[in-house]
């Protein structure tokens, strides 16, 4: 269905769920509860991290029952995380890919509906959260756990206000007191293999350890709205390396290759460009042996502050508080404008500006000031 067609629909939808929302409010009787599903949806690394948690006291306090996950990625993905041992089966599920169209979300549906699960966990918001309160309402599960938001989650039958300035980690937590499950324990373990800290020494410690800086300057999810000028990276990269003689790693994924090429044009031992070169397990590596993270609001940087390395979000349209939970060695940086931040995960959201002002109106003296502060600080420990 063309988008011109669908959002009038599911926005009219949203104006009568405000006013039935009640109607599908029920108790819960959780003695009966043995398949559950946990709805990840099709986000990326961050979204997935602020998921390990939830997996966490649901598989603690439902100890033999049978917990499926549905998310973009394979089980591959999650032996990194402890939390994979509460996780029995895996269900794919990616809006950009396998499920762009209708015809695919019906045979998805159709599989849920022949799976039979008492209970789903759903913390969808933004622009999916609609369509997964349907696809969760048509799969005919029993109890449906999730957020609601200006109409979309009135499907759901327990559900929690989605708010603006509670960081998102600790909203999926806040989610399941609605089903009297409580956690404070916001704690992400992440596993990493020999072979994986192996090519952390190959490619950067060899038989030294030396303090290095880690760039991330993509993004994935509306990159262009939440990536800071490729050039702006370069220069602070250049600014690391003439005032303290650090070396710095240049991360990202394959198809970021092109745009980074400018790093190597610099031609400094001291940038190690690895775009593209990485696996999952060697990226989280590299983050976890650094010294500072300088990223977008993207999955590395969320990878960087659950290893508690010192790190410079760079913010646009979103909020750091609501996106960020941890703030120890955290400095955001975000252009004062009477406009930001504008994305606050709400539903059917669409941008006002062509061109993000937050993010290129962001000088490099804004953020090198940020990175000193912390060097400095990092320097001396």
């Amino acid at each position: 269905m063309k988008s011109i067609v669908k959002y009038p629909l599911l926005k009219l939808l949203a104006v009568v769920g405000e006013r039935i929302s009640s109607f599908f409010t029920k108790g819960l009787n959780l003695d009966s509860v043995q398949k559950i599903l946990i709805f990840a949806g099709s986000g990326g690394i961050g979204d997935m991290l602020c998921i390990l948690p939830v997996i966490r006291a649901i598989g603690k306090h439902f100890p033999s029952a049978h917990i499926s996950i549905l998310c973009r990625y394979k089980s591959e993905f999650f032996f990194y995380f402890p939390e994979s041992k509460y996780i029995s089966n895996y269900i794919l599920f990616d809006v950009r890919t396998h499920h762009k169209s209708f015809l695919s979300k019906i045979k998805l549906i159709q599989t849920l509906r022949q799976k039979n699960f008492d209970l789903v966990y759903d913390p969808a918001r933004g622009e999916g959260m609609m369509e997964h309160s349907i696809i969760m309402f048509l799969s005919d599960i029993p109890y449906r756990i999730g957020f609601e938001k200006d109409g979309c989650g009135f499907l759901y039958n327990v559900k929690r206000k989605f708010l603006p300035d509670v960081p998102i980690l600790k909203q999926n937590l806040l989610l399941l007191e609605q089903i009297g499950i409580h956690s404070t324990d916001t704690t992400i373990h992440i596993y990493l293999s020999k072979k994986d800290i192996e090519f952390v020494n190959h490619i950067i410690l060899k038989n030294k350890k030396p303090f290095f800086v880690v760039i991330h300057p993509g993004a994935t999810w509306h990159a262009k709205y939440r990536s800071w000028p490729i050039k702006n990276f370069v220069e602070i990269a250049k600014r690391i390396i003439s005032n303290y003689g650090i070396k710095v790693v240049i991360l990202g994924r394959k198809e970021d290759k092109i745009s980074n090429k400018i790093f190597t044009s610099l031609k400094s031992p001291f940038i190690i460009d690895i775009v593209g070169k990485t696996t999952l397990g060697q990226m989280m590596a590299i983050i976890k042996h650094s010294h500072l993270f300088i990223g977008n609001d993207s999955g590395p940087l969320h990878i960087a502050r659950a290893f508690k390395i010192p790190s410079i979000g760079i913010f646009g349209p979103t909020s750091p508080k609501q996106v960020i939970s941890d703030w120890e060695n955290f400095i955001p940086v975000q252009k004062k404008l009477p406009c930001v931040p504008c994305y606050l995960h709400q539903p059917f959201f669409k941008p006002k500006c062509k061109k993000p002002l937050c993010l290129t109106s962001l000088s490099v003296d804004e953020v090198w000031t940020a990175v000193e502060t912390m060097l400095k600080k990092v320097m001396l420990n």
